[in-house]
């Protein structure tokens, strides 16, 4: 899976869970639900997973 080698490659601290849904065009085969449960295996750490789906102003520099 790309998740460990993103997060080996760049850090924590620079990813970002990004999605069109529910804009996707497949909206009949794709849910909230089914895109949750999908990151929730993706990234099984809870802190780790929390991170990355909290806001990117951090990565925002001015």
């Amino acid at each position: 899976m790309a998740y460990p080698l993103l997060r080996n490659a760049y850090g924590l601290d620079r990813l970002l869970w990004g999605s069109d849904w529910p804009h996707t065009q497949f909206e009949k085969a794709q849910s909230y639900a089914k895109n949750r449960r999908f990151i929730d295996g993706l990234i099984v750490d809870q802190s780790e997973r929390a991170q990355v789906l909290a806001s990117p102003r951090s990565l925002c520099r001015f």
